[in-house]
C-alpha cells in the first residue's frame, strides 16, 4: 500500500519502525497484551538482535493492523500518533489506553526529546525498553514510566557500540528519580557467557537502594548464535539464589509462539 500523507507538526517529529500488537514475550509482563511502539534507530549492534530493520531510520514505518498492514512516511508528527495507536488497537477490538505500551527499538533514547514531549500525554501505562545508555536522557523521562526495562550487555555480545553503554548511569538515575517506575535489569546469556561477569553484575545491582527484578534470558537460537547449555544455565541460577533468591531464568516466548 503506497504511503500516505500526514500533516506537518510544531513539534519535532518522531522517525519510527513500526507499531504492532502482540503479547510481551520477554521480562515481567511476559504473555501480556501490549501495543508496541517501535521508535527507529540505535548506535548498538549486538551479535543477537532479532530486530536489525530497527538500527537505521527509514523513509517510511509499518502500521500492523490484524487483517493489514500500513506504511507511512517518517518522520512522523507528534499528533499523528495518539490516531494511529488507536487504530491498531481498534483493529483487535480493544482500546489503546486499555493495553500497556511498550516503547522499544533500536534504542528509544536516542530520541529523548520525543520521549519528554510526547509521553506525559499518553493516559495508559508506559513500559520503556532501554540497552542502558544515555543516561543524561532519564530524569525527565522516568517519572513518566510505570516499568523502566533494561538491557544490561554482557562483554562479547557487542560487535559495535560498546562506547555507548553504561548501565550503571542508567540504573542511578532510576535509584534516585522521584516517582521511581518498577524496574527490570535483562541480562541475555550468549552461549560462551561467564558466569563471574553475571556475579559481578548481580553484586554491584546489590548497592541500589532498591533492587530491580532481573531476569536471565538464554539466546534464542538462530542460524548464526546458538543458546547456552541449560545445565550450566541452572547451576548459574542455583548459585546466585541464595543471594538474589527473586532472579529468573526467562528465555523470549514470541518466538515459541511464532508471534512478533
Amino acid at each position: 500500500m503506497p504511503a500516505k500523507a500526514l500533516t506537518s507538526s510544531s513539534l519535532p517529529p518522531v522517525f519510527l519502525d513500526e507499531i504492532f500488537l502482540s503479547l510481551q514475550g520477554e521480562g515481567a509482563d511476559v504473555g501480556r497484551p501490549h501495543l508496541f511502539l517501535r521508535l527507529a534507530g540505535c548506535p548498538l549492534r549486538c551479535h543477537y538482535c532479532d530486530t536489525p530493520q530497527s538500527w537505521k531510520r527509514r523513509s517510511t514505518f509499518s502500521l500492523r493492523m490484524r487483517s493489514e498492514m500500513q506504511e507511512f512516511p517518517n518522520p512522523l508528527p507528534y499528533e499523528q500518533l495518539s490516531e494511529l495507536l488507536e487504530k491498531v488497537a481498534r483493529s483487535y477490538g480493544m482500546t489503546a489506553d486499555s493495553l500497556t505500551l511498550s516503547v522499544t527499538g533500536g534504542e528509544p533514547l536516542e530520541q529523548p526529546d520525543f520521549l519528554k514531549s510526547w509521553l506525559p500525554q499518553w493516559k495508559g501505562k508506559v513500559l520503556l525498553e532501554t540497552a542502558g545508555i544515555f543516561p543524561e536522557t532519564l530524569p525527565e523521562i522516568l517519572p513518566v514510566l510505570h516499568t523502566f526495562s533494561m538491557d544490561w550487555k554482557l562483554s562479547g555480545t557487542l560487535r559495535k557500540g560498546q562506547g555507548y553503554v553504561n548501565p550503571q548511569a542508567c540504573l542511578r538515575e532510576w535509584d534516585r528519580a522521584n516517582p521511581r517506575p518498577q524496574a527490570t535489569v535483562k541480562i541475555v546469556i550468549p552461549p560462551d557467557f561467564q558466569g563471574e561477569e553475571v556475579r559481578e553484575v548481580l553484586q554491584w545491582l546489590s548497592t541500589l537502594k532498591t533492587r530491580p527484578t532481573v531476569f536471565l534470558q538464554p539466546t534464542t537460537p538462530t542460524p548464526a548464535m546458538g543458546a547456552p547449555d541449560p545445565e550450566s544455565l541452572l547451576a548459574l541460577a542455583l548459585e546466585m539464589h541464595s543471594y538474589w533468591p527473586e532472579l529468573r531464568v526467562l528465555p523470549q516466548t514470541h518466538p515459541l509462539l511464532q508471534l512478533r
